[in-house]
């Protein structure tokens, strides 16, 4: 077995073979590794993307939802006063004298600044209750149902009572008797 060394490279001259095996080992393990490395940076960005996403679809969801409940609640509120103005126009339709839309359209014209809190309407009476920012208001709304077109509407006008709130708004109650 003779064996020769080259000096200048340091190595063993008739192991080329094994030399070039072994390099092209290495380069092809390296390579190897650095795709194993790009395709699980490739995953984990995929997965970070699909959590993101999943996460922003989520509380979209939960927002409609939310959405939803609340328009349930306003959609059976509406039922209800959709049953109960379709009672009062039975009602008003029934009797004689003035119409439910014209008594309701007077009382939208003339209470502008009148929150309405209760209307009572049993026979040919009316009992309304109702809040005024100050006293001028309320003045203004009784000088309105006194006035001609009210004549039309209502035989007797009788204030039953006015609170003074602590805030300065007046609550008062009114009995209505309608024509008919």
């Amino acid at each position: 077995m003779k064996q020769e060394i080259d000096f200048l490279k340091g190595q063993k001259v008739g192991g080329v073979f094994k030399t070039k095996l072994f390099h092209s080992l290495k380069v092809g393990s390296f390579i190897l590794i650095l795709a194993y490395c790009l395709v699980a940076a490739a995953v984990f960005s995929y997965w970070l993307f699909v959590s993101r996403q999943t996460t922003k679809v989520t509380n979209e969801i939960a927002v409609k939802e939310t959405e939803i409940a609340r328009l349930k609640e306003v959609e059976s509120l509406q039922l209800v006063l959709k049953q109960r103005l379709s009672n009062l126009d039975k009602f008003f339709s029934a009797k004689k004298g003035p119409s439910f839309d014209t008594l309701l359209s007077f009382i939208g014209q003339t209470s502008a600044e009148i929150k309405v809190k209760d209307l009572k309407i049993a026979e040919n009476k009316m009992n309304f209750s109702g809040i005024a920012p100050n006293m001028a208001a309320l003045e203004k709304f009784l000088q309105d149902l006194k006035s001609e077109t009210s004549s039309v509407l209502f035989s007797q006008i009788t204030l039953s009572s006015v609170d003074r709130q602590e805030d300065g708004s007046y609550l008062f109650n009114l009995l209505l008797e309608t024509k008919g």
